[in-house]
């Protein structure tokens, strides 16, 4: 009884110590009115105040050509200004995901928005104020639909992983007696 008493505290605290992380990563995918689609990963801060990373493919549009090309797809990997946020208004939130490397080897570029309350997340539709409408490329390819949902982090994924095997091994130790 103490050994699993002893595996419940450890995997308390390593699941405590997961969820302490303060990155947020969520599956996002993108429908626009040209008929491109965006799916990939992006990262934002606990609490989603601003968007941290991104990692995902532009489908429709290419690397070294600015504008809609109906085939090929562009690698999205960076953020324009990480945790600052282009938005006005409560609770809404916008930056830009970038193909190239830097801010002088771009060639398309997501203008992102987003509302997020305690009670979840969605992609915004329509004028934010500071910079118009939100959720295109390029300024001109609108979004038609869109989705964000949760993804299961491989740090906690790996954290839930050994404390069931520690727990396993405790049991088994156990029954062995």
């Amino acid at each position: 009884m103490r050994h699993l008493s002893f595996a419940l505290i450890v995997l308390t605290g390593l699941l405590g110590a997961a969820a302490a992380n303060a990155t947020v990563v969520q599956q996002v995918t993108l429908d626009f009115k040209s008929g491109a689609t965006f799916n990939g990963t992006v990262s934002f801060t606990d609490g989603f105040g601003s968007v941290t990373g991104v990692n995902g493919r532009l489908n429709g549009y290419k690397y070294g050509f600015s504008g809609y090309q109906g085939s090929g797809s562009d690698a999205i990997g960076w953020i324009w200004a990480p945790g600052t946020n282009f938005a006005s208004g409560s609770n809404n939130y916008m930056n830009f995901l970038m193909d190239g490397t830097n801010s002088r080897n771009y060639d398309n570029f997501l203008q992102f928005g987003y509302h997020y309350t305690g009670s979840g997340i969605s992609l915004f539709s329509g004028g934010l104020g500071v910079l118009g409408n939100v959720n295109n490329v390029n300024y001109s390819d609108r979004l038609i639909g869109g989705t964000i949902r949760n993804v299961a982090e491989p740090a906690m994924l790996s954290t839930i992983g050994i404390a069931l095997l520690a727990l396993g091994l405790t049991l088994r130790r156990r029954k062995a007696r």
